[in-house]
């Protein structure tokens, strides 16, 4: 981000990793689900500078006392929608239902130019002792970041239903929607697809797809 969240002027920063570098086992799984765009731990788009202070705090991964979202969650929301169409309609005509194509971190750079909206969850070393709970009124905010935004938006999803009345109602929208897309194409999609019987055109075998169980 251009500037730390604690602190306007640090003495030092800390290159720092959304998803820790010892978590291999997290980023897998969000390939798995098409949930990020990155591929390896170490990628830019994984790292922002932060000072000491505010690495502590985002750290934190039984309580973090920040996270930061994106300014423009909608552009999420129908992104999701859009490519879950999309997805619908490959396996429609291939009789496959592919792995989800998350946003990159170009696309919402082009829609708004990468901001994001820190939101403080509890009290830590905010600048002169003071701190409120929810949209951060400290200056600048909202930040920029161009990094994955679905990093973001992993880590304040651990948090959105016990912080409910401080995090943007459109988060908790936007985890229900992945939370159900997840679970693969629609249950009673019965798909008309062309596997012929040799020459015979006229004789298309109807494939019955069920969702992708967890």
């Amino acid at each position: 981000m251009e500037k730390t969240v604690g602190t306007s002027s640090p003495d030092a920063l800390e290159y720092i990793h959304i998803i820790g570098r010892a978590r291999e086992k997290i980023l897998a799984d969000l390939q798995s689900l098409g949930r990020t765009n990155v591929e390896f731990l170490c990628q830019k788009e994984n790292g922002m500078y932060l000072c000491v202070v505010c690495h502590r705090g985002l750290d934190d991964h039984e309580l973090p006392a920040w996270v930061f979202l994106p300014s423009n969650i909608d552009f999420f929301i129908e992104a999701e929608h859009a490519n879950y169409h999309h997805r619908t309609q490959e396996l429609m005509t291939t009789a496959t239902f592919p792995k989800r194509t998350p946003p990159s971190p170009q696309a919402y750079i082009q829609t708004c130019g990468g901001v994001y909206d820190v939101y403080m969850l509890r009290p830590y070393g905010a600048p002169n002792g003071k701190w409120q709970r929810g949209r951060s009124t400290y200056q600048p905010n909202p930040k920029v970041w161009h990094g994955d935004p679905m990093l973001a938006l992993y880590k304040a999803f651990k948090f959105v239903s016990g912080f409910r009345y401080l995090l943007p109602s459109a988060l908790q929208q936007l985890d229900e929607l992945h939370e159900f897309n997840d679970l693969g194409p629609p249950p009673d999609a019965a798909i008309c697809y062309s596997q012929h019987c040799g020459d015979d055109d006229d004789n298309p075998t109807l494939i019955r797809m069920t969702p992708i169980s967890h």
